[in-house]
């Protein structure tokens, strides 16, 4: 899954360009101090270990790993659940396994063809059990919630796309700033009202939940306020810390008022062919591991290896985080692979990563070629 991020957010991340600076001492505070579950954690670290054997080709330990980081949550999130189920029907196949996570699926996002007309669930001993317990299957979603989320997405969407239309292409301007900010706003605290009198949680807002609340989070980047809330059910493992921190990224927080959370600041997709690494300074890693650590998030190198090997591995059936994405024309990436160059900023410490050899090979011999033409101009 790949999510757009407009250039200006880029280049503030990456370049520090002068912008308001807000005091976050509140979300320090409640990320350093709030009484966290250890259970939690170790679902997390668990998680990531399985993870890391996905990415090896080793499906059962991975599917081992799985199980045992499910002992300690009650609810395992749906990515988490949907790789899980993934491993065991690519390597031992435990049956019991299977059941169990088809069950969690169901529940949080409601849907059964897929598993119904599965062919390779249908080879298994205990197939007619699993299809009566999906026959028997309602899903959880509170249908007012989803229901409203999806309004407040459609709004969100549809406004700007007669934006787009009636001005060809141009969506804000003189004409539809104010507009689209005022539609930003009522969406933003429609949502953080939610968040703040309901007990939100993927088995209430469903599948699709969150991505209603991650567009209106990235239209509000300048608003802070609800991540006190999300960190809070992140710290309880009641929301996906991947999810929630994706956005708080893409805020521009900066813990201590100085250090970037690891995430769109240090690597994103620049092409469906190449990643873009910024590796960070030692002791700046340290101090970003360290608040990455106390929200459940794994060590930023671990983090890009991860997005890059879902770059090279798009049709692998597995999903460990959303993809930050800047396409960039061919001259500005051939700039970049040639000199190092992002847009107009020479980028230190940086690392090229390629979907595969045969991509490197093409990308830096057009590279090579742009190159030549200009210096000949």
């Amino acid at each position: 899954m790949k999510k757009v991020i407009t250039f200006i957010i880029f280049c503030t991340a990456i370049f520090n360009f002068s912008y308001s600076q807000e005091n976050y001492t509140q979300l320090d505070s409640i990320i350093l101090f709030y009484n966290s579950n250890d259970s939690i954690g170790k679902y997390y670290k668990y998680v990531y270990k399985a993870e890391d054997y996905i990415m090896k080709g080793n499906f059962k330990k991975a599917a081992e790993t799985y199980e045992k980081a499910f002992t300690y949550i009650d609810i395992p999130f749906l990515q988490d659940l949907g790789n899980a189920k993934e491993c065991e029907m690519n390597s031992r196949k435990n049956e019991e396994c299977i059941k169990k996570y088809i069950y969690f699926l169901i529940r949080k996002k409601g849907t059964k063809d897929g598993y119904l007309k599965n062919e390779e669930l249908q080879k298994l001993e205990t197939w007619s059990d699993i299809k009566a317990m999906i026959d028997t299957l309602s899903c959880l979603n509170d249908t007012a919630v989803v229901n409203e989320l999806e309004r407040i997405l459609f709004n969100d969407q549809d406004y700007r796309s007669q934006c787009h239309k009636k001005y060809n292409g141009n969506t804000y301007n003189e004409f539809t700033r104010d507009s689209i900010a005022k539609i930003d706003s009522i969406n933003y605290y429609k949502i953080y009202r939610m968040f703040e009198n309901i007990d939100m949680s993927e088995e209430i807002f469903g599948y699709k939940g969150w991505e209603a609340v991650r567009v209106v989070l990235i239209h509000n980047s300048q608003r802070k306020e609800i991540y006190e809330l999300l960190i809070k059910y992140v710290l309880d493992g009641k929301l996906n810390a991947r999810y929630v921190f994706s956005n708080l990224d893409g805020s521009n927080y900066k813990f201590e008022n100085k250090y970037l959370f690891g995430g769109v600041a240090f690597g994103f997709d620049v092409s469906d062919d190449c990643y873009m690494y910024i590796k960070p300074k030692f002791k700046e890693s340290l101090k970003i591991n360290k608040y990455r650590q106390k929200i459940y998030l794994e060590d930023i190198s671990d983090f890009h290896k991860k997005r890059i090997w879902q770059m090279r591995n798009k049709d692998s059936g597995f999903f460990f985080y959303y993809g930050d994405f800047c396409h960039m024309g061919d001259t500005y990436l051939y700039n970049l692979i040639t000199n190092g160059i992002f847009y107009d900023h020479k980028v230190k410490n940086l690392k090229l990563y390629y979907s595969s050899e045969e991509a490197k090979k093409t990308l830096e011999n057009n590279a090579k070629k742009w190159a030549a033409e200009q210096s000949e101009l």
